[in-house]
């Protein structure tokens, strides 16, 4: 047999009939998990009834729960029973060790899997960037979370996600724009389709802010590769607010990017700041700027943007502090919590 042709680890039963292997049960759940649940999880649960000691069908399964089913207590029993089952599966540990901060907001426990996924396969860039990202949002540690990027990259220097969220560090923590547009250009030289890639650069360039024509333009390839693509509609959506002072477009694309994602906090963000300064319509940015915070509780942003609103729509300025406080609390070093923040003590 070549090494070309697949292993068929496949059995058959008394009958003759064959009878599918963990594997092709699991690579045939994947392959329907988004576009058709109800197929796929029996698939999953075959899997693992097959193989009930292997640890990539109980991951996978996790996985399945926390990103389709949002079955946030399932999933993570089935992250325990994959890693109890291999104790040292970087991928068991560092899913798991994502899941423990995004979803569970425990930083300690995030950083206890980070370290023993690490541990295991020190040289993946996957979980290195991860690790990175998380030592950057959560932790605040700029120094380690750069070091973390670097080794990354030097583990993969292609890998273009890695790329894309060093450049965001390197905009955002460092202020450099001269090494986020390197880095960027090289995450789009490694992925020129990928969506979330050019969104991402076409968001840095508007940032910049020295060729706009530039950023139109990658916007635009951008959801001409993904139509559906909540979060690059959302921030194309504000540079046409903006930038262009096209409010009618920018509406159209907000609406259509909470169509896709009702929870994406940074749409319902921005449309409600164009509904209240735009449309005049107080009550609607609010309803906005709640679903923004419901979505996302520990958002800065959308904190301090509703604390300014309270302030200046409502008249209400003793729940405006209460909110600038919580924003600053969750992000001290986010220029807009600090600009809004000098804003509403300017004005108290």
């Amino acid at each position: 047999m070549s090494d070309e042709t697949p292993h068929d680890d496949s059995r058959t039963d008394g009958a003759g009939e064959k009878i599918p292997s963990p594997k092709s049960l699991l690579k045939e759940a994947k392959r329907t998990a988004e576009a058709d649940p109800g197929l796929a999880e029996p698939l999953y649960l075959r899997a693992i009834a097959a193989a009930p000691n292997d640890a990539e069908p109980l991951r996978e399964y996790a996985l399945f729960l926390w990103i389709v089913r949002n079955d946030f207590d399932q999933a993570e029993s089935h992250f325990v029973l994959s890693i109890a089952a291999a104790p040292n599966d970087f991928r068991s540990l560092g899913f798991y060790a994502v899941f423990a901060s995004q979803i569970r907001r425990d930083a300690d426990r995030a950083e206890e899997l980070f370290q023993r996924s690490l541990t295991a396969n020190p040289s993946n860039a996957y979980f290195l960037g991860k690790y990175a990202d998380f030592l950057y949002d959560v932790r605040k540690d700029f120094d380690r979370a750069e070091a973390c990027y670097e080794k990354a990259i030097a583990c993969s220097p292609r890998n273009a996600i890695v790329l894309a969220c060093y450049a965001e560090f390197a905009l955002n923590a460092r202020k450099s724009f001269d090494l986020a547009r390197a880095l960027f250009e090289r995450a789009v030289e490694a992925a020129p389709t990928d969506p979330r890639i050019l969104g991402g650069y076409a968001d840095f360039l508007c940032r910049e802010g020295n060729d706009p024509q530039k950023a139109e333009a990658t916007f635009e390839r951008a959801i001409a590769v993904n139509p559906n693509h909540a979060t690059n509609l959302a921030l194309f959506a504000s540079f046409l607010y903006d930038e262009r002072d096209d409010a009618d477009r920018a509406e159209e694309l907000f609406k259509l990017a909470i169509q896709i994602d009702p929870n994406h906090t940074g749409a319902l963000n921005n449309y409600a700041g164009l509904l209240l300064r735009v449309r005049k319509d107080a009550d609607r940015a609010e309803t906005l700027y709640r679903r923004a915070i419901d979505a996302d509780p520990r958002n800065a942003a959308a904190l301090a943007n509703y604390s300014l609103f309270l302030k200046e729509a409502r008249n209400d300025r003793e729940s405006a502090d209460q909110f600038i406080a919580l924003a600053t609390e969750l992000d001290p070093k986010n220029e807009m919590v600090r600009r809004i923040r000098e804003e509403l003590d300017d004005s108290a």
